[in-house]
């Protein structure tokens, strides 16, 4: 378990512009936690908090016990806990794909055989495995940031912690991306902890936590949260289009149509019925 306990970070010397404010939060072995806010409202800071990336003013960091603020437990809190930047460029460390992807598993000090192995599985499970040989520079955005999830794939961390992981991917490699990510949570029990403003890549989310200016506005399971439009509008979240839809119709059509359905097709039989 990942534990925060009343959590303060500021960027300033003085503490007066918290980043994080009294934060705490419990994240589960095994979940899939998503985290959503508004550009500024702690997102990024909150992932960086979660391996010792930084640390708190005030608070405390727990990773499976270990306090983020003993330097000692770094390097094992870091084996734990697998971290993607939202900038693919400020992670990628070598001039060709597979000693990207071999850097973190080099480091644990695995015999040959079994950093070639981690590699080519990781390249697989992104689509990349034809790109072994590339250079990171000369790919897309997209196919860095394929890269760089791979580099944590082949860590095998027991927590993964990303940082908006399909910005830069198309609506296919998205969804490719997000089927990955879960199998590999259903299969190998790893914890999910996935900062997006995109809600459709967090539908099947265990947990979904707001924040806004650096708190927490609410945090309960994704099939009570997603379906409340006007309450996403004011954290500066924009809604799922069949909540956007289903809010159109009932505002100026008077339609009663759950707001609770989040899935398409059930949407559009509602409707059928409704009419």
């Amino acid at each position: 378990m990942i534990r925060l306990k009343n959590i303060n970070y500021s960027y300033v010397h003085d503490n007066s512009q918290l980043a994080i404010k009294n934060l705490s939060l419990d994240i589960r072995e095994g979940e899939f936690l998503a985290v959503v806010g508004r550009n500024g409202s702690g997102k990024s800071t909150f992932t960086r908090l979660l391996n010792g990336l930084l640390l708190p003013d005030q608070g405390k960091v727990e990773v499976d016990g270990l306090d983020t603020a003993d330097l000692q437990n770094l390097s094992i809190i870091r084996k734990k806990v697998g971290l993607l930047l939202p900038v693919p460029d400020n992670q990628l460390v070598s001039n060709v794909v597979e000693e990207d992807v071999a850097f973190g598993p080099e480091n644990l000090g695995l015999p040959a055989d079994e950093i070639r192995r981690r590699v080519d599985a990781a390249l697989k499970m992104v689509s990349m495995e034809d790109y072994v040989k590339h250079p990171p520079y000369l790919l897309s955005g997209g196919q860095k940031q394929k890269i760089c999830i791979a580099g944590i794939l082949a860590m095998k961390p027991k927590y993964m912690v990303l940082d908006e992981p399909a910005a830069m991917l198309d609506p296919q490699g998205r969804r490719e991306i997000m089927e990955t990510l879960l199998h590999l949570q259903e299969s190998e029990g790893i914890s999910l902890i996935i900062v997006t403003n995109c809600l459709e890549e967090i539908v099947r989310a265990d947990r979904i936590v707001v924040l806004d200016e650096g708190e927490i506005k609410a945090e309960c399971p994704a099939k009570q949260i997603l379906p409340k439009h006007d309450f996403l509008i004011e954290m500066g979240i924009e809604p799922l289009e069949t909540t956007t839809l289903i809010h159109l119709l009932n505002e100026t059509c008077g339609l009663k149509i759950s707001e609770d359905i989040l899935d398409i097709d059930e949407l559009v039989e509602e409707i059928c019925r409704s009419v």
